[in-house]
């Protein structure tokens, strides 16, 4: 029987539902904190920019320094579901000099979008995030940003495993996101 699922990950997570065969394949946010037998095939590399509330005043400014955020209430990614995203996020800050002021948790980053709408604070989002446009929500580049702060989107599989149809689906992802398999 072949499955996939797609999200971020909850207890127990996709990784480990595709090493212990409860799924064929997944699509996860990288980086992984967490040891696995299964393969990742990168589809996507992103970086982080720095989702707003429209009415903070660094929503002018058209890009940002890391430090101008020291002093600004984050919403951020949960540390028990969403442990890659919040570990490479929290490494962002300290490499701006700063410690995040956490204001709010949420799993998903559209929670984190939509908190960031209400005001609650700031967030650091994948860049592939401002496609979901908001008239609350300025997302703006972050100009120090180091290199090693990147993130992505992956399948997770078992190469030793893999059934016809997740070896299907493996294929028009990496077509779908032109890389090479």
């Amino acid at each position: 029987m072949s499955s996939w699922f797609c999200g971020n990950s909850h207890r127990p997570t996709i990784v480990e539902w595709v090493d212990d065969g409860e799924l064929d394949v997944g699509l996860v946010r990288t980086p992984l904190l967490q040891g696995t037998h299964a393969s990742l095939m990168p589809l996507e590399h992103d970086e982080f920019v720095a989702a707003l509330p429209r009415a903070n005043p660094l929503a002018v400014q058209p890009e940002l320094k890391l430090a101008s955020l020291a002093s600004e209430s984050f919403v951020m990614y949960a540390s028990g579901q969403a442990r890659g995203l919040r570990a490479a996020a929290m490494l962002v800050c300290q490499g701006g000099g700063f410690v995040p002021r956490i204001a709010q948790e949420a799993v998903q980053i559209q929670t984190l979008l939509s908190l960031v709408e209400s005001g609650l604070g700031v967030a650091l989002v994948p860049s592939v995030m401002q496609r979901f446009q908001s008239p609350k929500i300025a997302y703006r580049r972050i100009v120090d940003l180091p290199p090693s702060a990147r993130t992505g989107l992956a399948l997770v599989y078992r190469p030793n495993m893999e059934s016809a149809a997740a070896r299907r689906f493996r294929a028009v992802a990496a077509r779908a996101f032109n890389v090479l398999e």
